[in-house]
């Protein structure tokens, strides 16, 4: 009996196992091909963006994407001749086919008019344009644009600048060790406001010694721990504690004494605010019971947010960057790295690792609206939730 039980258990654990592994063990694959004449593209990349996986077609057009996890991801196939394309892939099955048909790029020689644009105006639109898409954290100082001249600047009728570019931008950042291609849809701002969208591939930098690799690794750790992405996380990940706690009734009024145990042991408290704008010293925040934010989605692994007014979200393990409180122009009676979130729609999906699909159904302000491109993380990288709750920061970089 006593071999039979572990036998038993063994197969369970083994089960489990292979299931997990077939779960991030599933493939993508398709062909790229020529809009017009429907022939195949070589040499075109596939990548799956906000991650480091990708992939590049043979000289029939195909291409194949492995170890792909179960969920929700977008792919974009591009070419230098080509406009790139992007789609929206739900990976359910252990083989998805995503085809791509691409338009050749239309090549106009420059008409001779004359430009009263000097090099000064374009450059003070490009530093407008950089800081406002890489950021003025201390990441930003190590981050650059390869291909700035690629980028094209218009003003708009409301006085707003626009910028569209040709292809990816390409940036390199040498604080967190990734090299981006990244995929803009849309950029528009004015002097108080920013509108933009858009998606990364990412690709590993060689790291040039010893220290900058440890250097890297410990920026990550800093960028991930108290991101969006890491409280998205903690708060489904704290939900779906307590549905299995509370067997499936936890937004019950009798489970009011409930603790926000995990959220808060990762370093995060959150409050709702009507207005967390408002001029008045006295402000009164509410905590929140995160529970009361979620509820189930179309699948397992994915969760609706839903809530009204703003959340205020602290995060106690890190202090503000001093560039934070030079962009926030003014006094802070708050240390911590404190943001405020709400919703453009009455939902919006996320999933268990962080991730939501619509760019602008979360509105970031606070420090989420201050971290940008140069603090952005692939969603391959996460750090452990036991290191994430164990973790303390020092105030200042070394």
């Amino acid at each position: 009996m006593v071999l039979l039980k572990y036998l038993f258990g063994f197969l369970i654990f083994l089960s489990l196992s292979v299931n997990a592994q077939e779960l991030n063990n599933m493939v993508i694959y398709g062909r790229v091909l020529e809009k017009t004449t429907g022939k195949p593209i070589e040499n075109a990349n596939v990548y799956i963006l906000n991650s480091l996986k990708g992939s590049s077609t043979d000289k029939n057009g195909n291409y194949k994407i492995s170890n792909m996890p179960f969920g929700k991801f977008i792919i974009v196939a591009s070419h230098i001749n080509y406009v790139f394309q992007k789609k929206l892939v739900n990976i359910i099955s252990k083989e998805t086919t995503v085809d791509f048909n691409l338009r050749k790029k239309i090549y106009e020689l420059p008409q001779i008019t004359v430009s009263g644009e000097s090099e000064e105006e374009w450059k003070e639109k490009f530093n407008f344009f950089r800081d406002r898409f890489i950021g003025t954290s201390e990441n930003a100082k190590y981050t650059k644009i390869l291909n700035p001249y690629q980028i094209n600047f218009y003003k708009m009728d409301n006085g707003w600048l626009k910028a569209e570019v040709n292809g990816p931008i390409i940036v390199e950042n040498r604080a967190l060790g990734y090299k981006i291609q990244y995929f803009l849809d849309i950029f528009e701002a004015d002097k108080m406001n920013t509108k933009y969208s858009g998606q990364p591939h990412f690709e590993e930098l060689t790291p040039d010694s010893e220290e900058e690799k440890n250097a890297w690794k410990e920026n990550r750790i800093e960028a991930y721990c108290g991101s969006l992405r890491h409280f998205l996380h903690c708060i489904s990940k704290q939900y779906l504690i307590d549905l299995k706690k509370y067997k499936g009734n936890i937004n019950n009024e009798n489970n009011d004494d409930h603790e926000m145990s995990f959220v808060e042991n990762q370093g995060f408290e959150v409050f709702i605010d009507k207005n967390p704008f408002s001029s008045g010293i006295d402000k009164i925040v509410y905590p929140v019971n995160t529970d009361y934010l979620l509820s189930p989605g179309p699948v397992k692994s994915e969760l609706y947010l839903k809530f009204d007014s703003y959340l205020v979200v602290r995060y106690n393990r890190q202090a503000e960057e001093p560039s934070y409180l030079d962009w926030v122009g003014e006094n802070r009676n708050v240390y911590v790295k404190e943001s405020f979130i709400t919703l453009n729609k009455d939902s919006v999906l996320i999933d268990t690792k962080g991730k939501f699909y619509d760019p602008f159904g979360i509105h970031t302000y606070g420090y989420w609206a201050f971290e940008r491109l140069a603090d952005e993380l692939p969603f391959e990288f996460s750090v452990p939730d036991t290191m994430a709750e164990n973790i303390t920061w020092v105030n200042s970089r070394p």
